[in-house]
């Protein structure tokens, strides 16, 4: 397990990091924003998951790159 203090805030310039995230990574940030997670979770495959989150990710950093 990595220490908190192992962790950097920042990530690396680009997009590229998004398509390194795993699935269970995924589900770990889906975690954090719906309410009650466990139910949502169980209810979608984590390949869609996945795929859901990375391709939320890639959306929000082309806005914020636009600017």
């Amino acid at each position: 397990m990595t220490s908190p203090s192992d962790i950097s805030p920042q990530a690396p310039p680009g997009p590229s990091w998004i398509d390194e995230l795993s699935d269970a990574q995924c589900m770990e940030i889906f975690w954090l924003y719906v309410d009650p997670p466990e139910e949502f979770l169980g209810a979608h495959p984590a390949p869609l998951l996945g795929a859901a989150m990375r391709h939320a990710l890639r959306t929000v950093f082309s806005e914020q790159a636009r600017g």
